[in-house]
């Protein structure tokens, strides 16, 4: 145990797999408690390179993308966080596929571990170009899902839960997270990557297209309220 917690500690970065609920055909325990966030050991990690300001890294399956809320519900409530971190796809469908991935894990422990050997004392240097935009992009995009999440969490604190509420509540979160995930992400992505190469031209454009975009929740919120209003006149 203290040698784990030392070894996450002194770190340059945690790169973590997020799994679902499996069957271990070694063994009789129930498939939910295959997961990786129903897993004790794991869970401190995260915890530990946390409390060390160690950069957590967190990597999914690609076939497991669309499961990323589904697997971060069944975490800890002081680790549900974690859904606003941009989570890497890998597809180990091909060599190719998997050698991109794992030049993605490794451009984002650059970028995020690039820092002194000083643990403990360590500070991750200020982003520039692309990953400030898409820092910035992140922290934006995930207001709404904290949103959400900080009611679900304070109507789960409550003696008497309302579980209509919940039950609505997750739908929204579901529903905000895979839109900022398939469709907001990228393009943010892409205007960081615009933005380094200095195409200002193709920044304007996809400015432009993020500035009007409307997730499904505001979609749906513009259409009661439109329908509201035609119902008091």
């Amino acid at each position: 145990y203290a040698a784990m917690q030392a070894g996450v500690k002194g770190s340059r970065a945690v790169l973590a797999v997020i799994t679902g609920p499996c069957v271990d055909n070694d063994s009789d325990a129930n498939p939910v408690e295959n997961a990786y966030f129903s897993r004790s050991m794991c869970c401190n990690e995260l915890r530990w390179a946390r409390e060390s300001g160690v950069p957590i890294i967190p990597l999914v399956r690609a076939e497991d993308k669309k499961k990323i809320f589904d697997f971060v519900q069944l975490a800890p409530e002081d680790l549900r966080d974690l859904i606003n971190e941009d989570f890497i796809h890998v597809d180990r469908s091909t060599r190719s596929d998997m050698d991109h991935g794992a030049g993605k894990v490794i451009e984002r422990f650059k970028r995020v571990a690039s820092v002194g050997s000083d643990v403990g004392t360590r500070t991750l240097p200020p982003l520039k170009g692309a990953a400030a935009a898409e820092a910035a992009a992140e922290a934006e995009q995930s207001e709404v899902v904290r949103a959400i999440q900080r009611e679900i969490d304070e109507e789960k604190k409550k003696a008497k839960k309302d579980y209509k509420r919940l039950k609505a509540l997750t739908a929204d979160l579901k529903v905000q997270v895979e839109w900022e995930v398939q469709t907001l992400q990228p393009l943010r992505a892409a205007l960081a990557a615009a933005e380094e190469e200095a195409d200002f031209d193709l920044c304007v454009e996809l400015q432009e297209q993020i500035g009007c975009m409307q997730s499904p929740l505001e979609k749906a919120a513009a259409a009661e309220a439109a329908a509201a209003a035609e119902a008091a006149a």
